[in-house]
């Protein structure tokens, strides 16, 4: 019987989900666990591991790891708490959105700079690019298609060609959750964040990281191959 994520609440979710490793040769990604033994060969280039390295850093395992606890923080029933409680509650779902439109934004700047260093784009250059596209917006809609060659949209459709996982659905459900965090921030609408947009933040982070191994695989895995 698969466990429900949102039921996790006594393993922290930050290690559980990011137990994705790269190949310190030819920088693919993948879950292949026996990375962790050194002389173990990539299945992609054969050459032996040194040791596992892990892909995600601890930056995204931390973002995860306070959805987790936010979103366990309020567990009791809410047709039975006091309306101090319902608040707290409120708050606890507002944190959980939050942090996952954050993770998001962390890891599209993550993928951005593993671009950048693929391409041997020099570090002075690198941080004008970044200045010069100080918005996520602009970082996904200017900055990506620079370093890739077609929009977001356009690569996440490619990637979800060869997966089993909905990309789609999630890049929607980005939207979606962006959407409902501009609505708290801009206009101050906090009760517009309801139970389930906060479930299926926790359910989308999973979904979410393989969606950024994919597009590593597809677009910056490549360029180590024409070196």
């Amino acid at each position: 019987m698969a466990i429900n994520i949102i039921d996790i609440k006594n393993q922290p979710l930050g290690i559980l989900l990011t137990n994705f490793l790269i190949c310190q040769h030819c920088n693919y990604v993948d879950r292949d666990m026996n990375r962790m033994r050194v002389g173990h060969p990539c299945q992609k280039c054969g050459n032996a591991s040194p040791a596992g390295r892990s892909y995600f850093n601890h930056s995204v395992s931390s973002l995860i790891d306070l959805m987790q606890e936010f979103f366990h923080k309020d567990e009791l029933i809410e047709s039975t708490i006091s309306k101090t409680r319902k608040k707290r509650l409120q708050n606890s779902r507002l944190a959980v959105v939050v942090y996952f439109v954050t993770l998001r934004e962390v890891l599209l700047t993550k993928l951005l700079k593993e671009l950048m260093i693929a391409q041997k784009i020099p570090i002075k250059i690198e941080k004008r690019l970044f200045d010069d596209n100080l918005t996520h917006k602009q970082k996904l809609d200017k900055l990506f298609p620079s370093l890739v060659g077609k929009s977001w949209n356009t690569a996440v459709k490619q990637v979800n060609e060869r997966v089993e996982l909905d990309y789609l659905q999630v890049n929607k459900f980005l939207v979606d959750a962006v959407r409902v965090r501009n609505k708290f921030l801009h206009e101050g609408q906090k009760f517009a964040i309801k139970k389930d947009l906060a479930e299926n933040c926790i359910r989308n982070i999973g979904p979410l990281l393989s969606l950024h191994v994919s597009l590593h695989n597809d677009f910056v895995f490549p360029l180590y191959q024409e070196k």
